[in-house]
Order: C-alpha cells, then sequence, then structure tokens
C-alpha cells in the first residue's frame, strides 16, 4: 500500500511539472512567433492565445505538484487534494483519465484511509479499541462456549 501511494505522489508532482513545463512552452513559443511577425496586431493575438493556453496548464499543474509532494509526506489534507484534483483530471483525456481513476481508487480504498489516519495520529487509538473489539468478540464466543458446555 505505501509503495503505491509512493508512486501515485510522484506521477502527481511529475504530471504537474510537465503542465508547468508545458505552459512555460506554450508561452515562449507563441510570444516567440508573434514577434518574429513584427506586426503588433498578430502579436497582440498570439499573446492572448498563448495567455489563454499556458495560464490555465500552469495554475492546474500548482496542485498536482503540492498535493504529490504532501501524498508523499502523508499529510491529510494532500489526499482530499488529490482526490478534488483527480476528479478534474478525469476530463484530460486519456492519460489523466487513467491517472485520476487510479488515483481515486487508491486514495478512497479502506486502507489508504487507514495508513493516511495511522501515520498521523488521528486513528491510533481507534485502531486499538478495533483490535480490542476484535479479541473481546473472539473471548466473548470463547466464554459462549464454555457455557453451553
Amino acid at each position: 500500500m505505501k509503495s503505491n501511494i509512493t508512486v501515485i505522489g510522484a506521477i502527481h508532482i511529475a504530471w504537474g511539472l510537465l503542465g508547468m513545463l508545458l505552459a512555460m512552452i506554450i508561452q515562449l513559443t507563441l510570444g516567440g512567433a508573434g514577434m518574429i511577425t513584427g506586426d503588433y496586431e498578430v502579436q497582440r493575438i498570439l499573446a492572448i492565445v498563448a495567455s489563454s493556453l499556458a495560464f490555465p496548464l500552469f495554475i492546474l499543474g500548482i496542485p498536482a505538484l503540492v498535493g504529490g509532494i504532501g501524498i508523499l509526506r502523508m499529510r491529510p489534507w494532500a489526499r482530499i487534494l488529490l482526490l478534488a484534483y483527480s476528479f478534474i483530471n478525469l476530463l484530460s483525456i486519456p492519460f489523466g483519465t487513467v491517472l485520476g481513476i487510479f488515483t481515486i481508487k487508491l486514495l478512497l480504498d479502506r486502507d489508504t484511509i487507514e495508513a493516511f489516519a495511522i501515520e498521523n495520529g488521528a486513528l491510533a487509538g481507534y485502531a486499538g479499541e478495533r483490535r480490542a473489539a476484535r479479541s473481546e468478540s473472539v473471548s466473548s464466543t470463547e466464554e459462549d462456549d464454555d457455557i453451553v458446555s
């Protein structure tokens, strides 16, 4: 389970950096193309197109990067952030959809939720109570068997 969480964190860091890098390449390429033409209107139009493409890519890379780093450090807020981001990422066909499905499946898994809670001490008492409840149910079953005998 821990290795899957590490893989998801690393993939989201790479996905965020890739999106941010792509945004910078788009901005530089279209901005440079506008400068080469020398025409003011073409420069203005290409600047608007570049900004409207690059800005969302860059902004969407930030939560992936931050969430990936947080997941690697087992922070509970990062789990929530990546879940929300993964639902948005489902629209990025095909790679974002696959990444989103895998992330949602992993982060909603009961073992993952417990791993995050135990790692952060939130369920340390809860996990002990569950073990105690299981042992009580086993011992009460043994007592029931003694009564029947």
